[in-house]
């Protein structure tokens, strides 16, 4: 509806534009006779004329295709808008309804899970910190430490051994 008025108002203005626009006789031609230069003249300022129309008529249709165009993107963009709007309430309002309360029930079962596997697990956690934890570290993480700690020693004075070396090196090059 509202292009249709945008057409009618662009034909009349384009129709007012052509009535009101302000053309001159050319001074030179006095009188039109059929068959003379001067009817040739006016004949030619005819066809400049209709060119001149049709250029601007093509213009008008070129510009309704590219306003049909934009309006259909427009009207598209809104379709899309309002679709996303509802859908994102619809989400809300089903998750108001159903998916908040069952989340609750759910999380409430989860703590309830837990805090029986606490319980159950309360004695063998006691059993296992007081027994096999201090058989573990007796029987394999002290032999280890020692390990370690040999491991450690050795590879510091080697290290320190090779540091003197090169040191002694470095010395002797930059002092040649």
């Amino acid at each position: 509806m509202a292009t249709s008025k945008f057409h009618v108002i662009l034909y009349v203005s384009l129709l007012f534009a052509l009535i009101f626009t302000l053309t001159e006789a050319d001074s030179t031609i006095t009188e039109a006779v059929v068959g003379s230069d001067n009817c040739e003249a006016f004949r030619i300022e005819v066809d400049k004329l209709i060119s001149k129309i049709q250029a601007l008529e093509s213009f008008i249709d070129k510009r309704n295709q590219e306003l049909k165009s934009k309006d259909e993107i427009i009207a598209q963009k809104e379709k899309d808008c309002i679709t996303s709007l509802q859908s994102e309430s619809f989400v809300e309002i089903r998750w108001k309804e159903h998916g908040k309360s069952a989340f609750k029930s759910f999380m409430q079962k989860v703590l309830e899970k837990k805090e029986q596997a606490r319980k159950w697990a309360g004695p063998h956690v006691e059993t296992i910190k007081t027994k096999w934890v201090s058989l573990v570290i007796e029987q394999y993480l002290q032999p280890l430490a020692k390990n370690i700690n040999y491991v450690y020693i050795e590879s510091k004075d080697v290290a320190i051994q090779q540091w003197v070396r090169i040191t002694r090196k470095i010395n002797a090059f930059l002092q040649a």
